[in-house]
């Protein structure tokens, strides 16, 4: 319990000390069209498909779709291959009407995964954050261990 009130009291005072400014999440957006795959559904007459539901299956996978939404107004819908092979548009429009379509992305044309790579100012940040968490932990426990050492030591 002694151990916990000042690890708080030292993790506190750390960030009284060393204040950092706060800032909420936000939002934003960004134009990525060079790979998109455009759908656009239609009824026999030519008439578009608006709002139907839709559903789009990787390559190799007819379970879980990768992404579940609705077509536009205008009957479209987009998504982001990150393969090449066969992607299944699976489409309901709530009538009884339904499209399974085949789309085709060529390997060239998918968009690779990210790699994965943090960028360096990211992993110093990172890094230095655990040295100091480190090092105030060790702080910590050295200056609670010695107390409590105090305290069971019989007096003479």
């Amino acid at each position: 319990m002694i151990r916990a009130a000042a690890l708080g009291a030292a993790l506190g005072l750390f960030a009284v000390a060393f204040p950092q400014q706060a800032s909420a999440h936000g939002t934003g957006w960004r134009v990525t069209d060079e790979k998109a795959i455009t759908v656009e559904l239609y009824y026999a007459d030519g008439e578009q498909m608006p709002f139907a539901d839709v559903r789009v299956f990787a390559p190799g996978d007819d379970k879980v779709p990768v992404l579940h939404g609705r077509a536009d107004a205008r009957g479209r819908v987009a998504f982001v291959p990150d393969r090449g092979g066969i992607w299944t548009v699976a489409v309901t429009d709530g009538d009884g009407h339904s499209i399974n379509a085949s789309v085709s992305v060529a390997l060239d044309a998918a968009i690779p995964a990210m790699s994965g790579r943090v960028p360096l100012e990211v992993r110093l940040v990172l890094f230095v954050s655990v040295l100091a968490n480190v090092a105030l932990s060790l702080l910590a426990w050295w200056l609670l261990s010695g107390r409590l050492r105090q305290r069971a030591l019989p007096a003479e």
